[in-house]
């Protein structure tokens, strides 16, 4: 335990623009300590230096939090994370405060835990440069953000959008501004992003880049390189599903269009073979009623009368086989039939048109 409390010592300053990375290392490649025993004694021993302890507490974080032991993390931060309320650790205990809550969305979905996870990740973005130089805080919300997009209704566009910003943010600080070489786990979330955003094609690219940058002598490199692969995997089978579905929404409205269509078409002979067999009736009620009747006023109302029934079923046929017969259609034939019917019925019974203009026209 000494030798980890030498190396502890040297990383004393969590506002340090590499302190995380000096703890991931000290922690990732520790042959010799007791995990996590060794480091909780450091944490406990209220006579070591504050900040050591709280170097020993953040390797302890990073270490559950990559591995994913959420009781372990869980347990750590409501036991331990009060100890260090000083402003010198607020960058990093929001960090922390960020992944708790994620953690216990994940858990739970609870949209509450989420939104208290954005709100001390954006947080920490917003101390980047005031209270720490580490970039991690840009990375963190795009972690945050990815973890979460497995659940509907949760992530809105926007915090999608802010999370690929603070990517790239992140990358261009890391690789134009310090001048060191490419963070693979940078291109790995700018390649999920980019998908979730249907940009495949960049996506590939990204995570390609993730894969060659991604280093090969840390303890859980091996983990990370099987990550890029599946995420790999998993941009090529959202693509070509979305590709699939292109296909059958294309061939689904194509199969509509035709059966639109045949559905006209059927509509159209159906009222060709209504009107021929309205003027077939016609002709032969005429024929029927001119043979059987003899009065020609009689005969003449019958037949006007028949040719309103014809029309009116003939409408009717065509209300129940169309939808495009307007309501002014209907009126116009409603009156026209009527008005036969009732000539029809005053012819039929012999009314006397000239009695008529002799009352009406006098």
């Amino acid at each position: 335990m000494k030798n980890l409390h030498n190396e502890l010592s040297k990383y004393k300053d969590p506002q340090d623009a590499d302190y995380t990375i000096h703890l991931k290392k000290i922690i990732f490649n520790d042959k010799f300590s007791k995990i996590p025993d060794d480091y909780f004694a450091i944490i406990n021993d209220t006579k070591k230096n504050k900040q050591v302890r709280f170097s020993a507490f953040y390797c302890l974080f990073t270490e559950y939090r990559r591995f994913e032991q959420r009781y372990q993390l869980f347990t750590l931060v409501d036991n331990y994370i009060t100890i260090f309320n000083e402003e010198i650790y607020e960058y990093l205990r929001d960090i922390i405060w960020s992944q708790y809550y994620k953690f216990k969305f994940l858990d739970t979905l609870r949209k509450d835990f989420y939104l208290k996870a954005i709100r001390y990740g954006k947080k920490a973005i917003n101390e980047y440069n005031t209270k720490s130089n580490n970039i991690g805080c840009f990375n963190n919300f795009a972690d945050i953000v990815l973890d979460s997009l497995l659940f509907k209704n949760i992530v809105s566009d926007t915090d999608v959008s802010d999370a690929l910003q603070y990517v790239e943010r992140a990358i261009y600080i890391h690789e134009e501004e310090r001048n060191r070489a490419p963070y693979s786990r940078y291109y790995c979330s700018k390649a999920k992003l980019l998908a979730y955003q249907e940009n495949y094609a960049e996506a590939r690219e990204m995570i390609a880049l993730a894969i060659s940058y991604e280093r090969t002598d840390e303890k859980d490199s091996l983990i990370r390189i099987s990550s890029y692969h599946n995420t790999q995997l998993e941009i090529n089978t959202a693509e070509t599903l979305q590709l699939v579905d292109s296909k059958v929404t294309e061939s689904y409205e194509r199969y509509e269009k035709i059966q639109t269509q045949l559905e006209q078409q059927q509509i159209k002979y159906i009222e060709i073979l209504g009107f021929f067999a309205t003027i077939i009736s016609l002709i032969i009620g005429t024929i029927s009623i001119t043979l059987n009747i003899d009065t020609f006023g009689i005969s003449s109302g019958l037949i006007i009368i028949l040719t309103a029934c014809l029309i009116i079923s003939y409408t009717v046929l065509n209300i129940l086989f169309s939808s495009h017969i307007g309501i002014f259609r209907i009126i116009i034939t409603c009156l026209f039939t009527g008005s036969l019917l009732l000539l029809g019925y005053l012819i039929g019974n012999g009314f006397d048109l000239n009695l008529w203009n002799h009352m009406f026209c006098k």
